[in-house]
């Protein structure tokens, strides 16, 4: 997939720039859209699977507004956020997006095989406002 540059992983977000929410539970991404808004982001846009989401990064890179951060959960159908995330960091230009899986499962195993995946974080559901806010500390407008 090619799109244009993300930002580092270190840069401060816009209001307006491009978040994506990947999440197959309707109730579950309407909260994490919700967060969002809350937190400062104006423009959240949503898949409910990883396959939708990889439609969403083309439909962004025809506009010139490409997604800068990725919400996305870890269990899915068709493709798992863990197979989302491996294709965003072998690709060449999105490879520094900030990408945060959400889970219900915290087992340690788990955690440290999305770090080795190169997730940026991970967030444990129920994703609270102030669990939110302190993961996404660095990227806030």
């Amino acid at each position: 997939m090619t799109t244009t540059p993300s930002s580092k992983a270190n840069d401060k977000l816009s209001a307006q720039d491009p978040i994506l929410v990947v999440e197959d539970d309707f109730v579950s991404r309407e909260l994490n859209v919700n967060l969002l808004i809350e937190v400062g982001f104006s423009n959240v846009l949503t898949a409910n699977d990883g396959m939708r989401a990889l439609g969403v990064f083309k439909t962004q890179q025809v506009k010139r507004n490409p997604i800068r951060l990725i919400i996305c959960d870890w269990n899915m159908p068709n493709m798992t956020g863990l197979d989302l995330l491996e294709i965003v960091r072998n690709d060449e230009l999105l490879k520094d997006m900030p990408f945060f899986l959400v889970s219900s499962n915290h087992n340690k195993a788990h955690v440290i095989k999305a770090i080795k995946a190169g997730v940026t974080g991970y967030v444990v559901k129920p994703v609270c406002l102030q669990q939110l806010k302190e993961k996404l500390v660095d990227f806030i407008p």
